[in-house]
């Protein structure tokens, strides 16, 4: 009998089913009768930005350029102390002239000038151009204009990029070096600098409150005043025509919220100064002028472009 009952309860053991109960997670799915499935988590995938397109235009005067700088620096390995070198783009411490005819090589300090047969055309440094003055530790010199005709190259010297942040960019002497014999001369212009598209008329902003324009042919200058308010300018841009300079006005406490600023033009034909638009803190800077009577602005610290007309009195900006 004993044994009879331990065979009933065996039997009875083997005939259960232990069922397995999953544990749920948020990407478990289940469904009656049919095993369950794990449904994968997504991943935000990366966005992939496209890499820009160098020219070909450009590869190859990079590629031309640091073929002469190699060159040169094979004929006078004194070079190697510049550390110049180039990427794919754009090279470091070397530059050509816009004919191909030049080279400069330089650390930011020291200009040396070649012709591109390996000819030294001369040597310059901030140094020469400007003197040692007591307070200053160090200063730079940089190429800032090339002459159309090839005769000419202007090197400006600077202690940082002065004035209001980096946009106007404050030259504290220009000299123009002959490019034919190597030597320079001081023009005695200082300050914030630019050269007409035809070459004629330079414009600078040296003292506060004050704007010149020097033709360059003649070397005959016609001066312009603002409000003693506005002290320092820059941004300087011509028209199509050369005939017309819109730039911005600061004040020396440019950096201020209550801060006023101002967009001026000169007109070169009527030797007239004109205030186009004064807005608050952050000011507009002019970048461009490809139309007779629109000039391209920008917006300090702020992404966008903007536009001034200049054919509707007063003249409006819009976005």
């Amino acid at each position: 009998m004993i044994v009879s009952l331990l065979c009933l309860i065996i039997v009875s053991c083997a005939s259960q089913q232990v069922t397995v109960i999953p544990v749920l997670t948020e990407t478990t799915e289940v469904t009656q009768g049919v095993t369950p499935t794990i449904s994968p988590t997504k991943t935000s995938s990366q966005t992939l930005l496209p890499i820009p397109t160098i020219p070909i235009a450009t590869l190859n005067a990079v590629a031309t350029l640091n073929a002469v700088r190699i060159d040169l620096i094979n004929q006078m390995p004194e070079l190697e102390k510049y550390g110049t070198f180039c990427q794919l783009s754009d090279c470091y411490g070397a530059e050509n002239s816009p004919n191909g005819q030049q080279i400069i090589i330089t650390n930011g300090n020291e200009i040396e000038l070649f012709n591109i047969n390996g000819q030294r055309i001369g040597k310059y440094s901030f140094y020469e151009f400007y003197g040692n003055l007591i307070g200053f530790g160090g200063g730079y010199a940089s190429s800032v204009h090339w002459s159309k005709d090839g005769k000419y190259l202007y090197i400006a010297t600077y202690f940082g990029d002065g004035g209001p942040e980096p946009y106007f960019g404050y030259k504290s002497s220009l000299a123009r070096v002959n490019l034919e014999n190597g030597t320079w001369k001081d023009t005695g212009i200082s300050g914030v600098i630019s050269f007409s598209q035809n070459e004629k008329y330079i414009i600078y902003s040296a003292n506060k409150s004050e704007i010149r324009i020097r033709d360059l042919q003649s070397g005959e200058e016609n001066t312009h005043f603002t409000t003693d308010y506005y002290l320092y300018f820059g941004n300087f841009v011509w028209s199509p025509d050369n005939k017309k300079i819109v730039f911005t006005a600061t004040p020396e406490q440019w950096s201020e919220n209550d801060s006023r600023f101002a967009l001026y033009m000169i007109d070169l034909e009527s030797k007239t100064i004109f205030n186009l638009h004064e807005s608050s803190f952050p000011f507009y800077y002019p970048v461009n002028w490809a139309e007779v009577n629109t000039v391209t602005l920008n917006r300090f610290e702020e992404f966008g472009e903007w536009s001034i007309d200049l054919s509707v009195n007063p003249p409006i900006i819009t976005p």
